[in-house]
């Protein structure tokens, strides 16, 4: 096949294709199979259509060298290609002609405009800002360049103004800095410039001297007060009661009072500056004081208390108690001196020991043991005891001791018994150096070989609440007397603090309990739920290990297991005691709280002995719930040692037992109420069934209509939204929607034909005696919405008050729906039952004119779950 051939069939194609589309070349090495579409190529009507397209004088060399290209060209073909290689080449040198042309007119406006340019630049460089060249060219680069050379003319103008205002700027603020370093301080930069830069420095500036007037003013103002401070506090240290002096870290003193010199016997002169702290203390006492002060210095807070025998200028030695104070931000302490006796020194040391070790104490428990621990010390004691007076029973009962009286805790006297119970009763105080030989003692066998002993009161501001006790192997002397009256106050106020404390406390607690209780009985009618709680706050608050609840049966009279806590097994459910029987049974039948603190002490026999197995309880304690003067029930509660209660224990079980009688009390009249409310209602909806039944037999409705619209009505108002409370409402009155028709006459009601305009207006009233009849029903109130406007539509044309749109009610609408859709499906004497699809249609057509358009979209998507459509 030749080109020539091809040529033909080229011509006829409407789309330019490629060489090698024409030949069906397969030389994918060729530079024609990856150019773009308008290529110039040297066979006609191929992709260039003829013009001049790229460099077409490489691509002619290209085709002429291609092989494919030689094989498939003829005569004729060659003719066309030369004449277009022909035509194509005196189009190029007509565009190479034109071409020159352009170079050399834009070669001379160049020329020109270069000229132009420099000459701008020369002046430029020599500092004329007032050079301006026009901008026009058809060269766009030219009349660039000519646009820079004028803005470079501007901006030097620019520059040579703003650096004039810039200097002017500048030596007005170093006047004015020079001004502030010479004491001005009302100096301030002032005027304005549209410099952004002279303007923010001249706010900075100003600024700046504002905050150093401000700062100096403080400064000077702080100075003044600090020199009046401190002429005020050296008046103050030089005539100071307290010799007082101040030294550095390492002891030097820098400062002393006049006090300090006569105490010293130094001058202030031989003292500041010339000696040491350590210079003044006693050489047996300086080990042990550099120990402490290092200590001290390391932790450099609060005061610190040292005690050592202070060397005078004559030789003279006083015992001192130095108080040092570490001055913050300083390198430097304070420290007064006391002189005090050696035993009024151990007495303030004994004292503050005690008060910080009481301090630390959070409860009674806590403190007995500190208490005994520091009369140990400080009376340096063999034997230490703490005797309490028990409030209930008056007894005297040792709570601790220590060292060789360690066996008298726990041991019991009676009110006023012994020298315990003489000191407790008078407040006053025993010594005996000879106790052997005392005969006084209630247990002599306690005292063991001390033949020192000492009893004194722990007196509160109102009463003696005990005794603490001190014994040794040497004597004690009337001194010691006093300390250990002193300790003892101390000792007494705190442990009344911490017993009030724990008692109020204790109190808040139970308080809190009841509440909580009160709060589960309000929120709660569920009798498990308020038990399980009651029975929580029992065991926690009466510090029991278990407890359980028996209920009253009150048909067979038996006691019942109900709820419970904190048994090991469930056994104790299997409990059923008749009144009398065990503990509980008696506490039920005596109606009264049955104690009993060790049941092994106890000749009453265990009645659950195989109930409680394993549960290993010592302590019994049962109390009856009476509420109204009726017995509902016991409270039990058990432990596992023995457990003898004060009178607030049983204060508060017994509140916990009228708690628990009212929740039980109220959750039986709940159960009651709500039993009575369920029949109540059930009556009520057998009543209304039995109504719509004997309408639908008196209008000789299809048989089942009341019921089938019923069902389908609350299964629609569920579907849009209506509550649990409205679907009741909306179940009566679709019940009841034609209750009217019990007034309406039997002429009208049974007519088998069409009925005229009277007969229709007397129907049309049914409604309105619906109303009428059931609006006197309050129980029926809130169902009266559909028996009242069931016949009202949408467009506003039902009846009988002709309502429209939202002013019909939403049950009504619903009931609308659901009636209609029932009445056309069911066989009526003046008409046959519509079809399903008829019904549907009908009901859709009146969407919007009869009914809500919401209603039947809801009630079509209920048909098509329900597979009715």
């Amino acid at each position: 096949m030749k080109f020539h051939g091809q040529l033909q069939y080229i011509g006829a194609m409407t789309k330019m294709e490629k060489c090698w589309e024409i030949l069906e070349c397969t030389e994918t090495k060729c530079p024609a199979y990856e150019s773009a579409n308008l290529q110039c190529w040297l066979i006609p009507q191929t992709l260039c259509n003829d013009s001049i397209q790229g460099n077409f004088l490489d691509k002619i060399e290209l085709c002429i060298g291609c092989s494919v290209f030689a094989e498939n060209i003829d005569r004729e073909s060659i003719k066309d290609t030369l004449k277009i290689v022909d035509r194509q080449f005196r189009e190029f040198r007509t565009l190479v002609q034109e071409h020159d042309r352009e170079m050399e007119r834009i070669g001379l406006e160049l020329s020109i405009s270069l000229s132009e340019v420099f000459e701008a630049l020369r002046r430029i460089a020599k500092g004329d800002p007032s050079v301006v060249i026009p901008e026009n060219s058809s060269i766009e680069l030219i009349s660039m360049l000519k646009r820079v050379v004028n803005r470079t003319a501007e901006d030097l103008n620019e520059n040579v103004n703003l650096c004039h205002e810039f200097a002017i700027g500048l030596a007005e603020h170093f006047d004015v800095l020079h001004r502030v370093t010479k004491g001005d301080l009302n100096a301030r930069v002032s005027g304005g410039s549209d410099m952004e830069l002279l303007e923010s420095l001249k706010n900075v500036t100003n600024d700046m001297i504002a905050n150093i007037s401000e700062e100096i003013t403080k400064r000077r103002r702080a100075e003044e007060e600090h020199k009046q401070l401190e002429t005020k506090y050296r008046v103050i240290f030089e005539n100071a009661g307290a010799p007082t002096i101040i030294f550095e870290n390492d002891m030097n003193i820098c400062m002393a009072n006049k006090a300090f010199e006569r105490f010293s016997g130094y001058s202030k002169e031989n003292i500041e500056g010339e000696k040491n702290l350590f210079h003044f203390i006693l050489k047996d006492d300086l080990e042990k004081m550099k120990a402490a002060f290092e200590e001290g210095m390391s932790g450099q807070t609060g005061n610190k208390s040292h005690e050592f025998r202070f060397l005078g200028s004559k030789g003279n030695v006083k015992h001192v108690m130095a108080i040092v104070s570490h001055i913050p931000g300083s390198k430097m302490s304070v420290a007064s001196l006391l002189e005090i006796a050696e035993f009024k020194q151990r007495e303030m040391e004994a004292i503050a020991a005690i008060t910080t070790a009481l301090r630390s104490a959070q409860t009674r428990a806590d403190m007995l043991p500190i208490i005994i621990d520091q009369l140990m010390e400080f009376m340096r004691a063999d034997g230490v005891s703490l005797a309490m007076r028990d409030p209930a029973s008056g007894e005297t009962v040792i709570e601790t001791s220590k060292g060789d009286w360690s066996n008298w805790t726990g041991v019991r006297l009676l009110a006023g018994e012994g020298i315990s119970g003489t000191v407790i009763k008078t407040g006053k105080p025993y010594v005996n150096n000879s106790a052997l030989s005392n005969t006084r003692f209630a247990r002599p066998d306690l005292i063991g070989d001390l033949k020192a002993v000492a009893c004194v009161p722990l007196m509160t501001l109102r009463q003696t609440i005990g005794a603490i006790w001190i014994g040794r192997r040497s004597d004690i002397e009337s001194y010691e007397i006093q300390l250990l009256t002193t300790i003892g106050e101390i000792a007494a106020n705190a442990i009344q603090r911490a017993t009030l404390y724990e008692q109020t406390e204790q109190r808040l607690q139970r308080l809190y309990a009841l509440h909580a209780i009160d709060m589960a009985i309000s929120a709660s009618l569920d009798l498990r739920v308020t038990l399980n709680i009651l029975l929580e706050h029992v065991t926690s608050q009466l510090n029991t290990d278990a407890a359980t609840v028996l209920l009253m049966n009150a048909s067979t009279g038996i006691l019942e297991y109900a709820a419970s806590r904190g048994f090991r097994s469930r056994t104790i459910k299997q409990t059923r005691l008749r009144i009398g029987e065990g503990h509980a049974g008696k506490a039920a039948l005596e109606r009264r709280i049955i104690n009993v603190p060790n049941v092994m002490k106890t000749e009453d026999p265990c009645v659950r002995s195989q109930i409680l197995a394993g549960e290993v309880f010592l302590a019994h304690h049962a109390v009856p719930l009476i509420i109204k003067g009726q017995v509902k029930g016991v409270l039990e509660v058990f432990h596992r040692t023995e457990l003898d209660p004060d009178p607030e224990w049983l204060e508060f079980f017994e509140a916990l037992a009228a708690q628990a009688a009212i929740a039980i009390d109220n959750a039986s009249l709940f159960d009651e109420l709500q039993r009575s409310n369920i029949e109540l209602t059930l009556a009520y909806d057998t009543t209304l069934e039995g109504w719509s039944h004997a309408l639908d037999m008196r209008d000789k409705e299809t048989e089942g209509h009341t019921l089938r619209v019923t069902e389908m009505t609350t299964k629609l108002a569920r579907s849009m939204g209506m509550s649990d409370a409205e679907v009741v409402h909306i179940r009566r009155g679709a019940l009841l929607h034609d209750i009217g028709k019990m007034a309406i006459p039997d002429t009208v009601l049974l007519k088998p034909g069409p009925l005229n305009k009277d007969e229709y207006e007397i129907m049309c009233k049914h409604p309105t005696y619906a109303y009428e009849m059931l609006m006197p029903i309050f129980f029926l109130r809130h169902a009266l919405n559909i028996p009242y406007c069931h016949h009202e539509k949408w467009d506003g044309t039902g009846y009988p008050r002709r309502l429209k749109e939202e002013q019909i009610p939403l049950e009504a609408c619903i009931f609308a729906v659901v009636d209609v859709w029932d009445a056309l499906r069911s066989d009526r004497p003046y008409r046959a039952a519509w079809s399903e699809q008829q019904t549907l249609e009908y009901i859709l057509n009146e969407s919007g004119k009869h009914f809500d358009p919401k209603v039947v979209k809801a009630f079509v998507k209920i048909l098509k779950n329900q597979d009715l459509l």
